[in-house]
């Protein structure tokens, strides 16, 4: 799923190419370094970094959100979720940070606050296309297909090329009965990937019917 594990990392300068090698003084530098720790794959570094900054900054949320991701990352989803609060904390209206909690619920099977995570998610943004597709998904899961269907219509209106949405869309669409409009959602993800052979067993299976 294309985005159900969407990360950003949020940085307040560019990255050095010595990054490893200084050796950080303020939350700002812990934080570079943590971004590269973290985009190498080394996980317990680049934790050990944000949490220093946060130490030097008990507020600063980029730290929070990235350790968060990081904890994701390393499948520890309380610990995450936890740092997704108190990006929450600091700034209520951070669409990112309600959207990556949602994911972290998803990851824990907990829908119900999935969905409330990213419903507020696009209160706050209502274009946030990463939102609505979340929350497709997860109304698939749910096994609310005219909810998700709404959603995932949302999702490509925004981003016209998002094929994954045309493929959920159109799993919706066969639960529903809507055969002939599943029809043209799955042809539209095979027309991306010919190869697909879960697009090519479903249509071979509705036109069959």
């Amino acid at each position: 799923m294309k985005k159900i594990i969407a990360s950003l990392i949020l940085t307040c300068a560019a990255l050095s190419p010595n990054a490893f090698a200084q050796a950080p003084g303020t939350a700002e530098e812990f934080l570079e370094r943590g971004n590269s720790y973290f985009q190498s794959g080394n996980l317990v570094n680049s934790i050990s970094d944000y949490t220093q900054a946060i130490r030097l900054n008990p507020n600063y949320a980029a730290a929070y959100y990235n350790r968060g991701n990081a904890y994701v990352a390393r499948r520890d989803f309380d610990n995450a979720i936890a740092d997704y609060n108190q990006v929450i904390r600091i700034n209520p209206n951070d669409a990112y940070a309600y959207n990556n909690r949602g994911n972290t619920y998803m990851k824990k099977n907990d829908i119900e606050r999935a969905i409330a995570d990213y419903s507020q998610a696009i209160r706050i943004n209502p274009t946030y296309e990463d939102a609505y597709f979340n929350r497709g998904y997860a109304h698939i899961v749910n096994d609310d297909m005219i909810r998700a269907i709404t959603d995932f219509t949302q999702s490509v209106r925004l981003y016209p090329n998002h094929i994954e949405a045309y493929f959920y869309r159109g799993v919706a669409y066969y639960n529903t009965g809507e055969d002939d409009k599943a029809v043209v959602d799955l042809e539209t993800v095979l027309k991306a990937n010919p190869n697909r052979s879960d697009v090519i067993e479903l249509l071979e299976l509705l036109r069959a019917q």
